[in-house]
């Protein structure tokens, strides 16, 4: 352990990998996962050489449900013919089995039967696949041709993602492939009504509620869509329907969630998606609605561990780190209240506030440049956001721009 003199004749102890690797042990044994992670991530980077520790930050990601993280150690890993490899493919396919990537899984899978036969993980691997082969089997009970799944969860991962356009062409197409579904009738639903096309929009939803008339996705878009066009029904009324709906699935209570956030009624939202963070408690989406909910309803505290713990799973999330400082203002007493919206995302004048940053930095030369993406961690996080704009153009330049400083930080 190395002590360094301060200009303030303060000590600061600069630790060694080892103490950060036995405090991520002891964190982790308490189920401290999110410090866990700070306290290994630390250690890794203080010995970058130790496979022991990166194959433990992968799994720890794939504990957090961090999968693309994970996935990227894990490929890393196998690319230098570091760590076990059998380890690697078991970790890689249950990382694609979160991602619901089925096919992918299921290689992964296939192949440490068959390369690692006497391997750790064989009773594991097995057991994923006969899950899988369950739920296939079951889908098929249920009338869900084979397929459906995985075209409508790709039509709703554009749907989250602000790739509205896209995501009714995807689920237009597997509208016609499969009329009855009706799950994908209510992603089309939602996905036209954010388009701005209302009538396709409560046609869908109404040929949903007649077919099942207790639909909870579709009873919540009704609602949402009528609020939004006008007087309708009462706004008593409205709320007293969502009050009686039962969630009884991860989604229907994510869906119920939204509704209640998408309404403004944020003590309700704030109720409900403390259950869906009971069974997703590391997702960066989840925290920050709990953190948002948090602090529309005066709990600001509670919102800056939120917020705080989003930072911690993903030092670089700066839209985290915007209302963590904003609610930490109201702590402080710097500002009376706030309120947050719920779109994942920094509000408009702050969107150009960074746009307008990085378009300046993008003006100075060459060398400049590789020197702000090296040492200005402003710089380097504003771009890694960049990519988190709903707009593929930008996320397309930005891409180029990152790619251009070819380092392990850009590969990264």
């Amino acid at each position: 352990m190395s002590i360094e003199k301060q200009k303030n004749n303060v000590l600061r102890f600069e630790q060694k990998a080892r103490f950060h690797y036995l405090k991520y042990q002891k964190l982790a044994d308490r189920g401290n996962y999110i410090d866990a992670l700070v306290a290994l991530r630390a250690a890794a980077a203080k010995d970058p050489e130790n496979t022991d520790y990166q194959m433990e930050l992968a799994e720890l990601y794939t504990e957090l449900c961090c999968f693309d993280e994970s996935n990227y150690i894990f490929f890393s890993l196998i690319a230098k013919e570091k760590g076990d490899p059998g380890d690697c493919v078991f970790g890689l396919g249950c990382n694609f089995f979160g991602l619901r990537d089925a096919d992918k899984a299921r290689e992964c899978f296939t192949r440490y039967l068959e390369e690692f036969p006497e391997g750790m993980y064989t009773y594991e691997a097995q057991d994923f696949l006969d899950l899988m082969e369950y739920e296939e089997a079951e889908a098929l009970e249920d009338d869900v041709p084979p397929g459906a799944y995985d075209i409508a969860e790709e039509g709703k991962d554009l749907l989250d993602q602000g790739e509205y356009e896209q995501a009714i062409q995807i689920l237009s197409t597997a509208l016609q492939k499969y009329p009855d579904l009706l799950f994908i009738k209510n992603n089309l639903a939602l996905a036209y009504y954010c388009c701005g096309e209302t009538e396709k929009s409560q046609e869908l939803t109404r040929e949903v509620l007649a077919a099942e008339p207790e639909n909870l996705h579709a009873t919540c878009n009704k609602i949402l869509f009528e609020n939004s066009l006008g007087p309708g029904e009462s706004w008593e009324d409205c709320i007293a329907a969502l009050d009686r709906l039962v969630p009884e699935e991860l989604d229907e209570k994510v869906k119920l969630a939204l509704t209640y956030c998408e309404l403004m009624e944020d003590e309700r939202a704030y109720r409900i998606l403390q259950t869906v963070l009971e069974e997703m408690p590391y997702d960066a989406r989840t925290l920050f609605l709990m953190g948002a909910s948090a602090a529309n309803t005066g709990r600001y505290a509670e919102a800056f561990d939120y917020f705080m713990d989003m930072i911690k799973i993903d030092p670089e999330n700066t839209i985290a780190l915007y209302y963590k400082n904003l609610v930490q203002e109201v702590c402080d007493g710097k500002r009376e209240s706030v309120r947050i919206l719920y779109a994942y995302q920094v509000p408009m004048e702050e969107i150009r506030r960074r746009m307008a940053f990085i378009n300046a930095s993008l003006q100075k030369g060459t060398e400049e440049l590789q020197r702000l993406w090296r040492e200005d961690e402003v710089f380097s996080s504003l771009l890694v956001w960049g990519l988190s704009l709903g707009e593929l153009s930008v996320k397309r330049a930005v891409l180029d721009i990152i790619g251009n400083f070819a380092d392990k930080k850009a590969e990264g």
